[in-house]
C-alpha cells in the first residue's frame, strides 16, 4: 500500500510551541506509512534547512497575506495529499480549499489564540470558523478549556471537538547538572543564584513585563536572582525600556534571544516561569517541567490541566506580579521544594504527556480518518490518563 500523503498547513516554521509541535509530528510519523509535507504561508521561516522535511512556502506577507485559498486550491491539485492538516485561524481557509480540491481528509486544529477572547472576534471571522469546522473532517483543540471556549463563543456543539494534548520529548529535555554549569558560566552567574527563566516569543501575550515587575520585588525583599528570557519578538525594546526604571533589576536580566537550544538553556535554570495572558498547551512549559524544574504560571488555557498546584508548582492570576513575586521568594528561599517540586513535574510528564502518546494519538487518526471511519470519539492517551 502507498504510504498516507499528509500536508501540514501553518503560517511559517520557526521558534513558537506550534510550529515545533508540527515539526514533531512531520519527524515523529512512521515514515514508512507517511509521507509528510509541511506548506507555509508566510516568507518568515526562521528553521534552520533540513534534509528530512520536505517545505513548500507560499511566501505571502505576514502583514498582508490577503487570501490564500486560490494559492492552496492550486497547491493541492498539484500535490493530491491524502490528508490537508490546517492549525489555526492563520491557516483555516485550507479547509476550503482543500474541499475544493476534493482532498479525502481534511483536519483543522486548534492550539491557541491571541490576547482577546474569541468572543471579541468579528462576526465575519466566527461565521467562517463555524463553516470551515463544520467542512472539515476532524476538528480538535490542544486543552480542554480551548475547546470550550472555542464551543462558547462560536455556539457549536462540543460534540464537534476532540482535545488531543502535546507532548514532549523526555530524552531530549531531561535534567543535567553539567549543562546547568555551563550554561551559567555563559552569563557569568554563581551557582548559589537562583535562575527564573521563561521561553517564548516576546509578544504582549506572553506578558513577560510581568515578570520583570515581580523579580524587581524578590531581588528588593532579599531574593538572589537572576532571570533569562530565551526568545526575542516585538516586545524586545518595550521590555529593555521597562528595565530602565528598574535599576535593582537591571544587572540581573539576560536576553538570551532566538535559540534552537532551548533544552540547553532549561537545564541552566531554577525555576520556570509562564506568565502568559493565554496558553493553548504549552510546549515550553511541559518542556521545563520535563528537565526537572518547578513551575510558576499564570492560571489560563490549558496550563490549569498540565500540573496540580503545590505538586508540581504554583499558579498566579494574570498580570498579577505581586502574587508571582511572592512564589518567586518562596521557591528561592527553599533548594529541597524546588527539587521536590521539580521531580514531580518530572514524573508526571513522563507518565502524562510523553512524545510517543502524541504521536500515537496523530496517526491513529489520521489512519481512521482516511479508512472512512468517521465517527466515533478519538480519545487522546493523555486525556485518559488525566480522568484516572
Amino acid at each position: 500500500m502507498d504510504r498516507i500523503r499528509i500536508m501540514h498547513v501553518i503560517g511559517t516554521l520557526g521558534h513558537g510551541g506550534l510550529e515545533q509541535g508540527v515539526l514533531k509530528i512531520a519527524t515523529g510519523l512512521d515514515p514508512a506509512r507517511f509521507e509528510q509535507t509541511i506548506c507555509t504561508i508566510w516568507s518568515l521561516d526562521y528553521m534552520p534547512p533540513r534534509q528530512d522535511i520536505r517545505v513548500i512556502p507560499l511566501n505571502h506577507s505576514a502583514k498582508n497575506p490577503g487570501f490564500i485559498t486560490r494559492d492552496l486550491l492550486s497547491l493541492f491539485a498539484q500535490e493530491r495529499p491524502h490528508i490537508v492538516h490546517s492549525r489555526n485561524w492563520t491557516s483555516i481557509e485550507a479547509v476550503l480549499a482543500a474541499r475544493l480540491a476534493r482532498i479525502p481528509v481534511v483536519v483543522h486544529s486548534e492550539h491557541g489564540r491571541d490576547v482577546l477572547p474569541l468572543s471579541s472576534e468579528p462576526l465575519r471571522r466566527q461565521l467562517f470558523r463555524r463553516l470551515c469546522y463544520r467542512l472539515a473532517d476532524r476538528v480538535f483543540a490542544v486543552s480542554r478549556e480551548l475547546k470550550q471556549e472555542l464551543v462558547s463563543a462560536l455556539g457549536i456543539s462540543p460534540d464537534l471537538f476532540r482535545v488531543i494534548y502535546n507532548g514532549v520529548d523526555t530524552k531530549l529535555f531531561s535534567p543535567g547538572v553539567e549543562e546547568r554549569n555551563t550554561q551559567r558560566e555563559k552569563l557569568g552567574i554563581s551557582g548559589n543564584t537562583v535562575v527564573v527563566g521563561s521561553v517564548g516569543r516576546l509578544d504582549v501575550v506572553k506578558d513577560h513585563a510581568t515578570l520583570l515587575r515581580a523579580a524587581e520585588i524578590a531581588v528588593k525583599q532579599g531574593s538572589d536572582l537572576h532571570v533569562v528570557l530565551v526568545g526575542d519578538g516585538p516586545q524586545r525594546a518595550p521590555l529593555e525600556q521597562l528595565l530602565q526604571t528598574m535599576p535593582t533589576l537591571r544587572s540581573r536580566i539576560a536576553f538570551a534571544g532566538r535559540t534552537f537550544e532551548v533544552a540547553q538553556w532549561l537545564r541552566g535554570f531554577d525555576i520556570f516561569a509562564l506568565p502568559s495572558v493565554f496558553e493553548g498547551t504549552s510546549n515550553t512549559l511541559l518542556e521545563a517541567m520535563a528537565s526537572g524544574l518547578p513551575v510558576v504560571a499564570t492560571r489560563v488555557g490549558g496550563n490549569i490541566e498540565l500540573f496540580e498546584e503545590d505538586k508540581s508548582g504554583l499558579f498566579f492570576e494574570v498580570h498579577d506580579f505581586k502574587g508571582l513575586a511572592a512564589h518567586l521568594v518562596r521557591l528561592a528561599a527553599s533548594p529541597r521544594l524546588r527539587q521536590t517540586f521539580g521531580s514531580a513535574a518530572r514524573s508526571h510528564v513522563e507518565e502524562v504527556f510523553p512524545l510517543e502518546k502524541m504521536i500515537s494519538n496523530y496517526s491513529a487518526m489520521y489512519a481512521e480518518l482516511l479508512a472512512g471511519q468517521k465517527t466515533g470519539p478519538l480519545v487522546p492517551l493523555a486525556d485518559q490518563n488525566l480522568r484516572k
